[in-house]
């Protein structure tokens, strides 16, 4: 019987996975070596075999793809990538400076004279004309 292949799914996402992917920026570049990529695959073929429920004998890649696992490896890169494009933006925040301009509370338009809220009649057989459907609000026209 074993455990219920979402609770190994939930097991492999919220343990195994922030293990593996833990400082994964600073080591992302040892995942180009075959047996750091074969490391990693053989610890988690066995959480995609169970998660699929699938004979030991199924392939790596069919368990993973049963299981809807991105392999580790390709996890690591796409956090280094991301790490990378975080840094860069904040990189920039000395220039952001140049590309927003800090504006003063007392120069800004007031809330209640910058915002207008639009009136519109929907339908004129409608019994009540103003009513709130979804994000919109509607009802009778201004003059």
């Amino acid at each position: 019987m074993g455990l219920n292949s979402e609770i190994i799914r939930i097991i492999y996402t919220a343990v195994i996975e922030p293990i593996m992917m833990y400082a994964s920026n600073t080591w992302a570049p040892a995942t180009e070596l075959e047996m750091i990529r074969s490391a990693l695959s053989s610890l988690q073929r066995g959480f995609a075999i169970k998660i699929c429920r699938a004979y030991r004998t199924v392939s790596l890649t069919s368990a993973m793809i049963l299981a809807g696992l991105l392999p580790l490896d390709l996890r690591i890169r796409e956090a280094e990538a991301l790490y990378k494009a975080k840094r860069i933006i904040d990189g920039l925040s000395s220039t952001r400076k140049e590309l927003e301009k800090d504006i003063a509370n007392t120069e800004r338009p007031h809330p209640a004279k910058a915002m207008s809220i639009e009136y519109e009649l929907v339908d004129e057989s409608d019994p009540d004309p103003l009513k709130i459907a979804g994000p919109h609000l509607h009802g009778r026209q201004q003059n």
